[in-house]
């Protein structure tokens, strides 16, 4: 039986001209799993010091809907790191649990950041995304601030 991944979320773009865009993302998984609600997807980087782009997805939310949740408490944030993010998005979303979709595998140090703010991540490969589909919308904000270490 396939396992679908659907939901609303962001693009969050790192740097100097940072931008959030607002995406859908229609996802089939390679095995079936239990339900995904917080979901965060590094589709380009092969390593955690390349992240510069994640998609961060509410499974079951409409774009619309993680622009009022999830995106305005990232922008009421301010600069947010990989920890800061996965926080928020499991808050919003209402669940202990975020997955990870990469070609990297998470560091301890990020796991052991995140489970003391009551976060479980789970690492999974790219590749358990047999194939998927983003539709963004509109770019939505760029956030002018002075770049932080994250």
């Amino acid at each position: 039986m396939d396992t679908y991944l659907i939901g609303g979320g962001a693009i969050l773009e790192a740097g100097e001209r940072s931008t959030i865009t607002r995406v859908t993302l229609h996802a089939q998984l390679t095995a079936e799993r239990p339900e995904q609600r917080a979901v965060l997807i590094d589709f380009e980087s092969g390593s955690m010091e390349e992240l510069g782009r994640l998609v961060a997805l509410a499974s079951g939310m409409t774009a619309e809907r993680f622009e009022t949740t999830v995106t305005a408490r990232l922008l009421d944030a301010g600069v947010c790191g990989l920890v800061d993010v996965a926080a928020i998005l499991a808050d919003e979303v209402e669940t202990s649990e975020v997955h990870l979709f990469a070609r990297w595998t998470a560091p301890q140090n990020l796991v052991a950041e995140l489970a003391a703010r009551g976060v479980q991540l789970h690492s999974h490969t790219l590749e358990s995304i047999d194939r998927a589909a983003v539709i963004a919308e509109h770019r939505f904000r760029v956030w002018p601030g002075a770049p932080r270490a994250a």
